[in-house]
């Protein structure tokens, strides 16, 4: 299965270079891998297998390769003395500058990714991904009388970052605030790839995940979630409950694992631009750049 997305920067539609193709057809194309990857311990024992060899000295030797056949533009990162230590070290590489918008009415991305935005209706049955209607409730982890969140998301848009292993895995503040809360969801580590998301549209709310709430001070105030998949060693997060951050600052990073990055804001305060809402209308992900315009302030 091709997967389809839309290269704004090229204006025109590509299909995506995937890493680890062959074990997600497995996963989740055949009823063994399907049979497999329903139980909880057979996911994590991979997680962690993988996590392991990726953070060991060995899997250095993989970073060449994996720079010339994904094209990597190496002269926008950092690279450390010596070297990158493990390809994990390389996965989550830090970018020499990271840019969002200087005019506070407009949103930046959060991340390098490929992006789909779904309408928020109502709270409790918020968006509709792949024919199965999701709740909010379940993402968050917390009820909405507990985090009086209700009344700050009457109407909205949940936007879906689809991080790939190509790219950058760093995620970033898209405005200054505060973060009101910050907890960490238990869950599976399925697969994001859309491949796997056919089988599992429920994925996002599945998936072990870090809900954060921002009271930011252009869009009010944004859930903002980071979710893991299979392979990712960890979700690090740079900034604690209660601390203040400025647009553009680091709020972490993921360990080895193509992921995501969630948000949802409210109508009241933001509008997608409307060549990310057509493809999204349509099923297409849009691929974005970390501090790209995506939004607009209301």
């Amino acid at each position: 299965m091709d997967i389809e997305y839309f290269d704004r920067k090229n204006n025109q539609r590509s299909i995506e270079k995937v890493y680890g193709d062959a074990f997600v057809h497995f996963a989740y194309q055949t009823k063994i891998g399907l049979f497999l990857i329903q139980f909880k311990f057979i996911q994590y024992v991979c997680s962690s297998l993988l996590g392991w060899f990726y953070s060991s000295p060995i899997s250095k030797s993989l970073v060449a390769k994996f720079i010339q056949k994904f094209s990597i533009q190496m002269e926008l990162f950092e690279t450390p003395p010596g070297g990158f230590r493990s390809f994990n070290q390389f996965f989550y590489r830090k970018l020499k500058s990271v840019l969002f918008p200087a005019d506070a009415r407009l949103l930046g991305s959060p991340c390098d990714a490929r992006l789909i935005t779904y309408p928020v209706s109502n709270f409790s049955t918020a968006l509709t991904v792949k024919g199965k209607t999701l709740s909010i409730h379940e993402l968050l982890g917390f009820t909405f009388k507990e985090s009086n969140l209700g009344a700050d998301f009457k109407l909205g848009t949940a936007w879906v970052f689809r991080l790939c292993p190509v790219d950058y895995h760093r995620f970033h503040f898209p405005d200054s605030g505060m973060i009101e809360r910050l907890q960490r969801v238990p869950g599976f580590l399925h697969s994001v790839n859309p491949v796997a998301q056919e089988k599992l549209p429920e994925v996002f709310f599945r998936n072990m995940r870090d809900v954060a709430v921002l009271n930011t001070e252009n869009f009010g105030k944004v859930i903002y979630s980071e979710v893991g998949a299979i392979g990712v060693g960890k979700i690090v997060q740079l900034v604690p409950q209660g601390s203040e951050f400025k647009r553009g600052d680091e709020k972490g990073y993921f360990e080895f694992g193509a992921s995501t990055v969630i948000l949802i804001t409210s109508a009241k305060f933001v509008s997608v631009d409307e060549d990310i809402a057509r493809n999204s209308a349509q099923g297409l992900e849009t691929l974005v750049a970390c501090g790209e315009k995506i939004g607009v302030r209301v």
